[in-house]
């Protein structure tokens, strides 16, 4: 049937921008998200969309202008490696067993220089069974050292203060 009052839409000039619904902001990311005019109007024409949790946060970031926009970074944070990079993912899974089907690959010790490297704050997915556990006993000694460091020097190992994006990405 017909909805019975006008169904907000983005306007006719309006880009939309799209991502992760896993995002990780800065706090004046999200005070614009909160009170910049651009971004109020953004999110009205996503209210009553479907799945708009993956466009929502980009497009009203995007229509903040250049100044918060030139800060933002295409990369949520996290590491995840996906077995489809591995050739048959259907068959990973059935190896993996049925608690990983259709997930990705279980992180063990043979992740560590890779995950160390990256610019990722968290990970997913591990299981401390896995390798004797030896991935997150060294998880833990790394985090120890890194949180004995000044708050400046709490960079990931991979991370160039002042790289540029595209090159921060691919450390």
């Amino acid at each position: 049937g017909r909805v019975p009052f006008a169904l907000p839409r983005p306007a006719e000039d309006a880009q939309v921008f799209h991502g992760s619904q896993w995002v990780v902001l800065h706090a004046s990311h999200a005070a614009a998200l909160l009170t910049h005019p651009n971004a109020s109007a953004a999110v009205r024409g996503f209210r009553y969309t479907f799945l708009s949790d993956e466009a929502v946060v980009q497009t009203a970031l995007m229509a903040t202008g250049p100044e918060l926009r030139a800060r933002l970074r295409n990369h949520n944070l996290r590491y995840i490696d996906w077995p489809h990079g591995y050739g048959n993912p259907e068959q990973y899974w059935r190896e993996a067993g049925e608690a990983h089907d259709g997930g990705p690959v279980m992180l063990s010790f043979a992740h560590a220089a890779t995950l160390f490297q990256s610019e990722a704050i968290s990970a997913r997915k591990a299981d401390p069974t896995i390798d004797g556990g030896r991935l997150f006993a060294l998880w833990d000694a790394w985090m120890a050292h890194k949180l004995a460091q000044p708050l400046a020097d709490q960079r990931a190992l991979g991370y160039r203060l002042g790289a540029a994006p595209a090159e921060e990405a691919h450390l």
